[in-house]
């Protein structure tokens, strides 16, 4: 796993590889506020289950996981996506 902190104000980045790296950004959530979590390098069977995961987290903090681009997706229970965060991850 990969952790890049947006500039400024932004969330922090998750980069994952295997399914078990997607802890630490879970409880991130709870600290910063709204993470970002890049799903890209793992393999099909991780993505779905790191996917079901954030749902799952997202449920417990009464929302969903909003997809930035094919593979990353932004979680938090306070604000929804900056501008900067939408256009880093466009193709």
């Amino acid at each position: 796993m990969t952790v890049a902190v947006e500039p400024a104000d932004g969330a922090p980045v998750f980069v994952i590889h295997e399914y078990r790296d997607v802890a630490p950004a879970a409880r991130d959530v709870r600290t910063s506020g709204a993470v970002i979590v890049d799903v890209r390098p793992a393999d099909d069977e991780a993505r779905r289950r790191v996917v079901d995961f954030l749902a799952g987290v997202g449920f417990g903090i009464g929302t969903s996981p909003l997809r930035l681009a094919e593979g990353v997706y932004f979680l938090s229970g306070e604000r929804t996506p900056t501008r900067s965060e939408h256009e880093r991850f466009r193709p």
